[in-house]
This record gives structure tokens, C-alpha cells and sequence, in this order.
């Protein structure tokens, strides 16, 4: 399957912990935002600083393909490159947090 078409769940992120998933994506932990980043470098390369950009901006009006243009950043891909790209790197993380065991579910689930 290509990158801009594969969705979080054909990475085996389960619908219910994108949201959650969003979250640590903007957490102000710097270990976390090493991770991410590190994620965006391994499955992103030459596109990493926009995607680590996007998937950190507290405003989820900011963190979008034309926003990023706006501010004059240049971003390598087409949008459903970006977003498939994006995609990825936020899998990567998910799986990079539960392997450290840094992944914690919120009191009332499972």
C-alpha cells in the first residue's frame, strides 16, 4: 500500500487511541518530543521539521499542509504525501511510546 493512502488502523494504531495519540503529540515533555522527532526523522526524511511542526502545534489550525505554507515553510510533497507521511510518523511514535513503556491509558479505558 502507498504511504498516502495507508490510514492509522493498516498501521495497527486502533481508533481509539488517535485521540490520545494527539495529545502526547503535543505534550511538553521534552523525552516525548525527543521521540517524536526521532520518529520524524526515521520514517520522514527530508520533510521531518514540518511533519514534527505540524503534529506539535497546540493549535490544530496551525498544524495543517496550507498553514505551514502560509508561514513560508517549504514542504517537499504533494498534500496527501504530507498527510500519509504525517500519518506514518504518528504510528512510529505510538509504537515507539508503548515500546518504552511511556504509553498510559486514561482511568477509564480498557
Amino acid at each position: 500500500m502507498r504511504t498516502r493512502e495507508a490510514k492509522m488502523i493498516d498501521y495497527d494504531v486502533p481508533k481509539e487511541d488517535e485521540s490520545q495519540l494527539d495529545t502526547y503529540c503535543r505534550s511538553p515533555d521534552p523525552e516525548i518530543k525527543l521521540i517524536l522527532f526521532g520518529c520524524a526523522i526515521s520514517k520522514a526524511p527530508g520533510m521531518e521539521i514540518v511533519i514534527y511542526e505540524s503534529l506539535t502545534a497546540k493549535d490544530p489550525k496551525e498544524a495543517g499542509y496550507y498553514s505551514l505554507l502560509r508561514k513560508g515553510r517549504d514542504i517537499p510533497a504533494k498534500t496527501d504525501d504530507f498527510y500519509g507521511y504525517r500519518r506514518k510518523v504518528k504510528a512510529e511514535f505510538y509504537h515507539r511510546l508503548k515500546l518504552f513503556g511511556l504509553w498510559k491509558y486514561k482511568a477509564n479505558d480498557r
